[in-house]
């Protein structure tokens, strides 16, 4: 990762310390690291799997929350030049799912037809010349068995390619709504409201609202800074 002014249509992925607060787990977070042109510097927010996180990049830290490296290969993905959204958009992956339980319905389908095939060639009409070939039945048997095996393993693929489908989709509008909040036009009006402050406690309230903390940690920040009772 660099910090040049041609990347700062780009957003990444870095480690961040978590917020000292009691009951934290002493771990190192992933936070998506980017450019805010209301403030001229670069920022971070929350860690991607939800806690709140110290503001600032932590480049040589290792990682070390469980759920962020989790998150970590999706995030990635997101972040990467010509990433398409509706790779990770609920309504495109709900009709990608759909797609796919529909061919598994149709393959089902063809199986139970495949099964009705063989034993209707076994009790027809024919019955007595099928017996003469019994040698011929075996063969026909056998390859409907063979037949049969083949799509039940293709529906327990399609079956484990709906269940991912739905762990995507579910994925993806948690890392969406964490993205989503961070804009520069939110930015903006936070940066006028932080202006119009006139004390530590009011400049978090607001930076506390953009970057998702709650009131007893924008308290503790506003705490650490104060050195008066105004600015």
């Amino acid at each position: 990762m660099t910090e040049t002014a041609e990347d700062r249509e780009r957003r990444y992925l870095v480690p961040v310390a978590r917020l000292n607060l009691a009951g934290q787990p002493e771990l190192i977070h992933l936070s998506v690291y980017q450019w805010l042109p209301a403030f001229q510097a670069w920022a971070t927010g929350m860690a991607i799997c939800g806690y709140s996180a110290q503001q600032g990049a932590l480049p040589k830290a290792t990682v070390t929350c469980p759920e962020c490296l989790q998150y970590r290969p999706r995030y990635e993905r997101m972040l990467t030049p010509g990433y398409r959204p509706e790779d990770d958009d609920p309504d495109v992956l709900r009709k990608r799912l759909a797609d796919v339980e529909e061919e598994r319905d149709r393959l089902r389908a063809r199986l139970t037809a495949v099964t009705d095939e063989a034993v209707a060639r076994v009790v027809g009409p024919n019955i007595e010349l099928l017996c003469e070939r019994n040698g011929h039945l075996k063969d026909e048997r056998d390859r409907a068995r063979r037949w049969a095996v083949s799509l039940e393993n293709e529906n327990r693929r399609l079956t484990d390619q709906v269940r991912e489908a739905k762990e995507h989709a579910r994925v993806a509008m948690v890392a969406a709504l964490n993205l989503q909040r961070q804009t520069p036009e939110a930015a903006q009006r936070t940066l006028g409201r932080i202006r119009e402050a006139r004390t530590w406690s009011a400049v978090w309230v607001e930076l506390g609202q953009y970057f998702g903390l709650t009131a007893e940690q924008a308290g503790v920040e506003a705490r650490s800074r104060r050195l008066g009772d105004s600015l």
